[in-house]
């Protein structure tokens, strides 16, 4: 069995998404990843956290509409996160590998997506 995963795509380089709230670099960022279907357990992250959240968002495999539906749920999450003024969020955006013949889903690369994550924070200290 090969473990190797292929290299994660990301949708733009830098951040996708950057709050625009006021921040300091002494805050502490909370540092996640999160499919398409965990974006209702972002927007509650959000509300229960007061500093910044380094997001990183696998989209879909397919190549059609599933992209473009996640890309529109992630920027109403970042936009209704924004208005409550507590929690700035700061999105990256990644494309994953195809789904490998032999599994029945696409393994998802945890790891690779919280180090991208990681590196996406702004602030010494994470969590």
């Amino acid at each position: 069995f090969n473990f190797e995963m292929p290299r994660l795509i990301e949708v733009r380089a830098g951040a996708w998404q950057r709050s625009c709230l006021v921040r300091s670099p002494t805050e502490v960022t909370l540092v996640t990843c999160c499919t398409s279907d965990r974006l209702p357990r972002l927007r509650a992250l959000a509300e229960a956290w007061d500093g910044i959240i380094s997001v990183a968002v696998l989209l879909p495999s397919s190549r059609f509409l599933a992209p473009r539906r996640t890309i529109a749920a992630v920027r109403a999450v970042t936009a209704e996160v924004e208005r409550r003024g507590r929690c700035r969020l700061d999105v990256r955006l990644f494309r994953g590998p195809m789904p490998h013949p032999d599994h029945n889903s696409p393994l998802v690369p945890i790891n690779s997506l919280r180090n991208a994550a990681l590196a996406a924070a702004a602030t010494e200290l994470v969590l």
